[in-house]
């Protein structure tokens, strides 16, 4: 959300590849489903070398641009100004962008968030709101968000970012 970009504008954010993917193919006929997902997949593909983000988009323009004759919807996905947020892996050494891009760990703790702010239903202001998602990442049991992150040793940037 807009709240969480402007409250952390010094940091890298993530949007969910697969919800993306998910929500292009539900507007397409079913017997083409498979070759456009497959099309996607070589763009999203965090194995990529040497690609930049800004030519990701491009690539994925380029796709949904090819099939808007057809599929009218996908419009509205290319006129989006957020398209590079899908992209924002590719700013990390090949060895860590499989865990950035497969947001699932992200993605519950995501949505423990959303759950605990829908049951307060309004916060008075964004310090409160700061502190009760630090109240849902203390509350967490401690497994339920343990990931590996062992390869994270031998990148730059993340070792920068966890000494700041």
């Amino acid at each position: 959300s807009s709240a969480a970009y402007d409250g952390y504008k010094r940091q890298d954010h993530q949007k969910g590849v697969l919800h993306l993917k998910r929500a292009l193919a539900s507007r397409l006929r079913r017997n083409y489903r498979a070759s456009f997902l497959s099309s996607l997949s070589d763009v999203f593909d965090p194995e990529t070398s040497h690609t930049s983000i800004q030519a990701a988009v491009e690539r994925l323009k380029r796709i949904l641009r090819s099939q808007s004759d057809l599929y009218p919807s996908l419009n509205a996905t290319l006129a989006r100004k957020d398209l590079g947020l899908y992209f924002t892996y590719l700013k990390y050494e090949k060895s860590i962008r499989r865990m950035i891009y497969t947001t699932n760990w992200i993605e519950r703790f995501n949505k423990s968030v959303r759950r605990t702010t829908k049951i307060r239903n309004s916060l008075p202001s964004p310090h409160a709101a700061r502190m009760l998602i630090g109240y849902v990442a203390r509350e967490a049991d401690h497994e339920t968000y343990n990931y590996p992150i062992h390869k994270f040793a031998n990148d730059e940037k993340m070792n920068e970012l966890a000494n700041s």
